[in-house]
C-alpha cells in the first residue's frame, strides 16, 4: 500500500512540473524587453554618383594654379635621339626653364596642378619615345617635377608630338578619378642627313644596287678582259708567223 501512494505521488509530482514549466516560460518571454527592429536608410545609386560628381568637381574648382614647361623642338633628324623634358610647379616664380635638357625653345603656360599628375608624350609611328619617369608623380609644393624622354625620329616629314597632361584626384572613399586637360601638338621638322641617306639606302636597298649597278659592271668588266686577253693571244699568234 506504501509502494502504491508513493508511485502516486511521484506521478502527481512529475505532471505538476509539466504543466509549470511552459507557463514560466511564456511568463519570462513577456517580462524580457523586446529588441527593436532598425532599418538603415538606403541611399538610391543615383545620389551616391552625383554626391561623389560633386566632390570631384569642388575639388577641381579649388586646384591651386601652377606652371607647366615644355620644350618640343622645331626640327630633328632621322635617327638621331635627343632629350625632351617636361617640368611643374606649384611655384610661380620657379625658373623652370633653367637647366633645361634639349634644343627646342621652353615654353610655359599657367596650369591647375594637383597633388599627383600624370603626364605622357606620344609619337609613334614617326618616332620612338622611350620614357625615363614613371607617368605619375608627386607635385610638391617646393621646387618642380621633372618627366623625361627620349625621342627618336624614324622618318623624315613634319610629324606630331601629342603631350598628354592629367591630374590625379583621390575622393575620401578611396577611389581615384582624373582629369585630362587638352592634349598639346607639336609639329616637328624631321629632316635626314647625307650620312644616314648613304647609310639607309646602302643597308635598305643592296639588292637594288646589285641588280641594277654591280652585276652590269661586272659583266662589263669581264667582257674587257676577255676582249684583252684575245687581243693578245692574236698578237702572238702575228709574231710567231
Amino acid at each position: 500500500m506504501s509502494t502504491s501512494s508513493s508511485l502516486l505521488t511521484v506521478f502527481l509530482l512529475v505532471c505538476l512540473l509539466f504543466v509549470m514549466v511552459p507557463n514560466q516560460r511564456k511568463t519570462l518571454n513577456k517580462s524580457l524587453p523586446r529588441t527593436p527592429e532598425i532599418t538603415l536608410p538606403q541611399l538610391p545609386t543615383g545620389e551616391i554618383s552625383k554626391s561623389a560628381g560633386l566632390d570631384v568637381q569642388q575639388i577641381l574648382d579649388s586646384l591651386p594654379e601652377g606652371r607647366i614647361t615644355f620644350n618640343p623642338p622645331e626640327k630633328m633628324f632621322v635617327g638621331k635621339q635627343e632629350r625632351l623634358e617636361v617640368r611643374i610647379s606649384q611655384d610661380l616664380q620657379a625658373d623652370l626653364a633653367r637647366d633645361l635638357v634639349g634644343t627646342g625653345t621652353a615654353r610655359t603656360e599657367l596650369i591647375p596642378v594637383s597633388q599627383s599628375m600624370k603626364i605622357s608624350l606620344l609619337g609613334k609611328p614617326y618616332f620612338n619615345v622611350e620614357s625615363l619617369n614613371s607617368e605619375e608623380q608627386l607635385i610638391t609644393t617646393k621646387g618642380f617635377t621633372q618627366w623625361s624622354w627620349d625621342v627618336t625620329p624614324l622618318e623624315t616629314g613634319e610629324h606630331p608630338l601629342h603631350l598628354s597632361v592629367r591630374v590625379v584626384i583621390r575622393l575620401q572613399d578611396g577611389s581615384e578619378k582624373t582629369k585630362d586637360y587638352p592634349v598639346k601638338d607639336t609639329f616637328v621638322l624631321v629632316k635626314i642627313t647625307p650620312r644616314t641617306w648613304i647609310s639607309r639606302f646602302l643597308r635598305n636597298d643592296w639588292h637594288w644596287i646589285a641588280g641594277t649597278l654591280l652585276l652590269p659592271l661586272a659583266a662589263f668588266v669581264v667582257k674587257k678582259i676577255r676582249k684583252r686577253m684575245k687581243t693578245r693571244s692574236n698578237r702572238k699568234r702575228v709574231k710567231h708567223v
